[in-house]
Formats: C-alpha cells, structure tokens, sequence
C-alpha cells in the first residue's frame, strides 16, 4: 500500500487523494445525519459533564445504541481536557481528521489487495482513481458516523484475515486481529453483520477456513463484544446488551419505520439520486456488472448480501450503504474493465464516448469540488462564531423566535458556551432596548432568513451584520427559489446610537 506514495506511476495521484481527503475533514464541518451528532458527539458531550442525560434523545433512555463509538469520542475529548486544550470544535476536527485519515488507507488497503497482482494495470489504475477523486467519497471518508468507522474496521479485518488464510492459515495473530477488527465494525454499526455474514458464507463456499482459525476469529470476535458490554454498563450504568435491545425496538417492534418505509427496489432510486445522474447511472450499471460477472469474488458476496439485507428492511437511507464505500472503487473498476462493458464501449461512436466522457468528468469534478470544500452543516459555523465570541465569558443570544441550540425538540449542547443563555423575545424593540443596556454581558440577535432589513427597516439601523451562514451575494443566483429551502442564520451586534452604516455580511 506505501508503495502507492513512492512508485512514480502512482505517486501523484496519492498524495493529490490525501490532500482533497485532509481538505474533507477540515472543511466538511458538522454533521452529515443527525445521528452522527446526537448519538455519538451528545452522547460522549453527556459522559464529559457537559450536559444533562435528561437532554440525550429517545435512543438513551430505551438503551439501544452502543457506547463504543461515544467512547472513542470521549476518551479524545478527556484527553484534550487533560492538556487545556479542549473545546467542541477541536474535538469534532480532530475526530474528522483521524477518520478521514484511517479511511483512505483503508481505501488504499482494499486496491492494494484485491488489484495489486493482477495483469491489468488500467483496472488498478481506475480503481486508485476512483479512491481519491470519485467525489462522494472523500465527504463519506472525513465523517466520524457509525456508517464510516463499521466499514473501516471491517474492511481491515477482512484483508487481514484472507492474506492470513492465502498463508494457509499459519499467521493465527492475524486471525484473531481479523476477528477484533470485524468486532469493532459490529460494535460501530449492529448491521454490518450482513457483510460479516456474507464473507462467512463465501469462506464457507470455497475456502472451508478449519475449526482452529474460526475459532481463533470467533474469540477475537467475542473479546470485542465483551468489552463493548463493559463499556455500554459504563455509559447507561445498568447492564445492557445492546444489540438486541436494537434487535428488539427497531426490528421486532419495527420503530425504525417511523421515520419511513420505501419499497425493496427503492434503494435504487435513492443511489441515482443521490450520486447524482448522469454519473449516478454509470455507477450502477458498472457495480451491478462487477458483481454479476464476478460471482465468486468475495466483493460480491460482501455487497450482495449486505444489499439484499438492507432492501428487506422498510426503512432506507442511502448512508446505510456507507461502509460499502471502502471496496466500491474495486467493484465499479472490474464492471468498466469487463469484456461485456468494453464491448458497448468499442460499438459507441467515438463522439458519442468522448462527449460523455467529458460531460462526466466534468460534473464529477465540480461536485468533488463542492462536496470537499462545503460545510455539511452551516449551522455549525454559526456555532463556532458564537463560541469564539464568548471566548468563555458570559453571552445571552436574543431570537424572536427560533432557539438556534434546539432542532427537532433536542438540546444542542455539545457545541453551546458554558455561559450561554438563550432569550426569545416578544417584540424587535425590546431586543434593541436590552442589548443596547450596558451590564456587563456579550450580547447577539439571532435571526433566521436574509429578510431581516426588508422586515425591520428602521430598526435594523441600530445592528451591525456579523456572519450569516450563507453570504449575501448568494441572493443574486436564487434559480428556483432553492435560498427558501436553505438554512439561513444570521447573527448581529446592536450599536449604542442608530447607525446608517451598516457592514452586511
């Protein structure tokens, strides 16, 4: 796999990747799901003594969320304490870094296996391009979400445990290793037991693993269960086993489905829509070619059967296909370099192929752009000037309506000031003869909407524009109304006297 960053051929495609991966987690601040703040960063915010378990969402108090990954966050953010260097903001960038880090080697890990010794040298290739410039994959790379870690742990203990069974089995370290790795991706996300299944199944098939190595995978396997038990009773402080209490609630009771049911092809639809077509479309022709005419190859037995599993359920969201990522460039090359699909290829027109090829690379390259460099969550940048502007002093933030520290009915509390209060006030006048009395305190108005100066022109005199999560020079590209369906905050500092000059950010 190091290699990839010392042979010329590969050298500068590697090291570009790593840059656009490390440019992910810097800029793609905030979350990409709900869940990934709520149920790792409020959870692990909680056991740090910043909050209140009264604040956690449903999944505390009915106990069926592992603790493992909230634990990695918090042994972080203890250590962060520890050095008096903590701050939310730190930890979430530092906890994006360590994830995008360890996924791209990951990702490489995969090529390098699966690839490395075959005689087509363009099919490597396409795949150590797909790695580093297909562009969902670096964003998907950077999130610290259950989804990623699952499939980063897998697919480590995956290689691993087959280039100890290509050793006919005599590294048992390697094994059990395998079986710690695959553990951890179970802990991190209770469905990845599709794909463990899966690669079970195919051992099984054609390479008949003896009892000693599956039970030297079975107890690296088992130690890792134990250890997430010992840190569930940590976090809830009763014993809990926790994947069957999610067995039970989302599957037995079916509560999952309250957030939606789909039918069993619709994950379909939600990948052609969310890679974006026209590319969307060559993905999935291209992967479902890699399986097909790849019927023996583990891959296929991994994405089959973690597909197949997660169609039969009702509820669907594209993230749930997340950890597929790691060995998707594999798959998607071994469809483009199949005989079936060179064979289309050699019957296109020449322009035919070359102008889709363009208008591909084109729109890849533009949404890698904008996916690298974009926050997930504007609202978080909001967050982090409000924090830099307490700067650990006292801060009352004035709304006339929206709490911006509340979505969905829940608390934020993981990225809020200790010294933070919230005011909704009745009336714009009384927010400007509060703010504008000297006692002491840092003061902010708060606004949803790009309206306020049509809204409030004559008291919009008496603020000066701070930061908006959108800049306003957005306004003049508003094709189809898109500004209405966007989360536009605003913030704002009162001046002593009415003021005809105003900065508007």
């Amino acid at each position: 796999m190091l290699t990839y960053f010392t042979q010329s051929e590969y050298r500068k495609i590697t090291y570009l990747g790593l840059t656009i991966q490390l440019l992910a987690a810097v800029f793609s601040i905030g979350y990409n799901h709900p869940d990934e703040h709520w149920q790792v960063l409020e959870f692990a915010n909680y056991k740090l003594g910043f909050s209140s378990a009264a604040d956690l969402p449903w999944e505390y108090k009915d106990q069926i969320r592992q603790a493992w990954q909230p634990f990695l966050a918090f042994l972080l953010g203890k250590g962060l304490l520890s050095v008096h260097l903590y701050n939310p903001f730190i930890l979430a960038l530092l906890l994006r870094l360590l994830t995008a880090i360890a996924s791209y080697f990951t990702a490489l890990q995969v090529v390098a296996f699966f690839l490395q010794k075959t005689t087509q040298q363009s099919l490597h290739k396409s795949a150590l391009w797909l790695v580093n410039f297909l562009w969902f994959l670096p964003y998907v790379r950077a999130h610290f979400h259950s989804e990623t870690l699952s499939g980063v742990l897998f697919f480590l203990g995956l290689v691993l445990l087959l280039r100890a069974l290509q050793s006919d089995g005599r590294h048992m370290s390697r094994i059990f290793i395998a079986g710690l790795l695959m553990g951890g991706a179970f802990e991190s996300r209770f469905q990845i037991a599709f794909a463990i299944v899966g690669t079970a199944v195919y051992l099984l098939i054609y390479q008949r693993p003896t009892w000693r190595q599956a039970l030297v995978w079975m107890a690296g396997f088992g130690l890792i269960l134990v250890v997430g038990v010992l840190i569930d009773y940590w976090f809830y402080g009763t014993w809990v086993f926790a994947p069957y209490r999610y067995f039970e609630m989302n599957i037995v009771q079916d509560k999952a489905s309250a957030w939606g049911t789909s039918p069993f092809w619709y994950y379909l639809a939600l990948v052609a829509e969310s890679a974006a077509p026209p590319l969307s479309i060559l993905l999935l022709i291209a992967g479902f070619l890699g399986m097909i005419l790849y019927p023996k190859h583990i891959l296929t037995w991994v994405f089959g059967l973690f597909i197949l599993a997660h169609s039969l359920v009702p509820h669907k969201e594209v993230r749930f296909l997340f950890p597929l990522v790691f060995a998707l460039p594999v798959v998607l090359a071994l469809g483009w370099h199949s005989e079936a699909w060179q064979k289309v290829l050699r019957a296109s027109p020449k322009w035919l192929y070359s102008g889709l090829l363009y208008l591909l690379l084109f729109e890849n390259g533009a949404l890698l752009a904008i996916a690298t460099l974009k926050p997930a969550n504007e609202s978080v940048a909001l967050f982090s000037y409000i924090y830099r502007y307490a700067h650990n002093e006292p801060i009352v933030v004035y709304t006339l309506d929206k709490n911006p520290y509340i979505w969905g009915g829940l608390p934020i509390n993981f990225y809020r000031p200790a010294h933070l209060r919230v005011i909704q006030a009745t009336s714009i006048e009384w927010v400007i003869q509060e703010m504008q009395q000297d006692n002491g305190q840092k003061k902010l108005f708060f606004y949803e909407g790009f309206s306020f100066d049509e809204k409030y022109p004559k008291e919009a005199t008496h603020f000066r524009g701070l930061t908006k999560t959108i800049p306003s020079w957005l306004t003049y590209f508003n094709f189809n109304n898109w500004l209405s369906r966007a989360r536009v905050w605003s913030l704002y500092e009162v001046t002593p006297t009415p003021s005809t000059e105003r900065i508007n950010p």
